[in-house]
């Protein structure tokens, strides 16, 4: 019986060393997999948030206060396990020229947040143009009369 429960235990530490690259090599493709869909809603929310300046959602206001917003459930719905804010950083502006735009120049910054370990974040950083028929201080996207001519995403 002793010889028995010797041979089981060299065969396991035998085994040891033959299953934990293995191991290892699966936590890795899982952390690669998962950034990858990351990577992939990054790109959708973009389109998201581009989408909801040209519509007007977005504010000129929003963007020069560098206000931060929320992504909602629905645009996550391919990574659990994060939450996501996105912000904006207004870098500079070309004012009005002869076509009537002012140019502007942002960064948007996208924050993947894990929900189990804080401190594990991945950001996204887009540099986004967009040009303004009207100054800053008229441009009312709510208000009716301005159509989205006035608004537009280069």
């Amino acid at each position: 019986m002793l010889e028995v429960m010797i041979a089981f235990t060299l065969i396991a530490l035998c085994a040891i060393p033959l299953i934990y690259p293995h191991v290892s090599m699966v936590k890795a493709q899982k952390e690669s997999i998962n950034k990858m869909k990351v990577n992939h809603a990054a790109k959708l929310i973009l389109v998201n948030v581009l989408e909801k300046m040209h519509k007007g959602t977005i504010t000129l206001d929003d963007i020069q206060e560098e206000k931060t917003f929320e992504v909602t459930a629905t645009e996550l719905n391919e990574i659990a396990g994060y939450n996501a804010t996105y912000q904006f950083f207004s870098e500079k502006h070309k004012e009005r020229d002869a076509s009537g735009f002012t140019v502007h120049k942002a960064i948007l910054s996208l924050n993947f947040i894990s929900k189990t370990n804080s401190e594990k974040k991945l950001t996204f950083e887009q540099l986004v143009f967009f040009a303004s028929r009207l100054p800053l201080d008229e441009i009312k996207t709510d208000e009716p009369g301005v159509d989205d001519e006035e608004y537009e995403i280069l």
